[in-house]
């Protein structure tokens, strides 16, 4: 998957998730010039109690370049990842 930013504007990230299972995305470490703003779940205004929903990541991006970001869904006290996604980033 490729998305296309620009310098210094927030841009975001979505994979779709299962928090009722204790299963997040988590991004491990970003290249020094990508900065994580936070994350949130977004889920369809119809959901129930165990639905998937998104888990979107607010990132901004200081300087252009391309980089790539390595995601990994895992339970917090779990050390062992169930799935990984690579995407890259072309910041302009």
């Amino acid at each position: 998957m490729l998305v296309t930013a620009q310098t210094g504007s927030p841009f975001d990230i979505e994979l779709q998730s299962g928090p009722g299972t204790g299963y997040q995305w988590q991004l491990p470490s970003t290249p020094e010039s990508i900065e994580l703003l936070g994350s949130e779940y977004r889920s369809a205004p119809d959901a129930r109690i165990g639905d998937p929903a998104t888990q979107v990541f607010h990132l901004r991006a200081g300087k252009a370049g391309q980089y790539r970001l390595r995601f990994v869904l895992k339970r917090a006290w779990e050390s062992e990842a169930i799935r990984d996604t690579v995407i890259d980033v072309d910041v302009k």
